[in-house]
């Protein structure tokens, strides 16, 4: 028994680091996953004949480019409520110039729409952001974009 939750605990922080890794460099991990898959086609073709292969590669390629904009564009689903996250904090005047960064826990994963109806409404923030995180950090309760979000946090509080 003991050793089933040694190995479950094991399991439960590789997926975790996994996450924080896909989430820093999505392309970079999709790259890495499409490999396999993608050389094991082009091999089984290349038993077939050279020119099936070449085009079993472009093909394998075409897919790999629609993978990369998948992963880079659903990299909002790795953030998920109750993860302590780091991320810029902007709160501070402009004339400061001074970047700061704050650690905070994940309350609720909002769409658009659902930050147009929040307190922390904010048009410019809105402008170009689809993905929106409430955090609650130790100084205040505040809404964050995917974009100012640095990084998944290992610990888990």
């Amino acid at each position: 028994m003991y050793k089933a939750m040694v190995w479950g605990a094991s399991l439960r922080s590789l997926l975790l680091s996994l996450r924080v890794i896909a989430f820093e460099q999505p392309k970079i991990a999709m790259m890495a996953v499409w490999t396999g898959p993608a050389l094991l086609a082009v091999l089984v073709a290349l038993m077939y004949s050279v020119q099936v292969a070449l085009v079993t590669a472009a093909l394998m390629g075409a897919v790999l480019l629609f993978l990369l904009q998948w992963a880079q564009a659903n990299c909002y689903r790795l953030v998920r409520v109750g993860d302590r996250i780091e991320f810029a904090d902007v709160t501070i005047s402009e004339e400061e110039h001074v970047q700061q960064f704050s650690s905070g826990v994940v309350l609720k994963r909002m769409t658009r729409a659902d930050a147009m109806r929040t307190a922390f409404f904010d048009a410019q923030l809105m402008e170009n952001e689809r993905w929106f995180f409430l955090v609650r950090s130790p100084k205040k309760m505040t809404m964050i974009t995917l974009a100012w979000v640095i990084n998944i946090e290992l610990d888990e509080g």
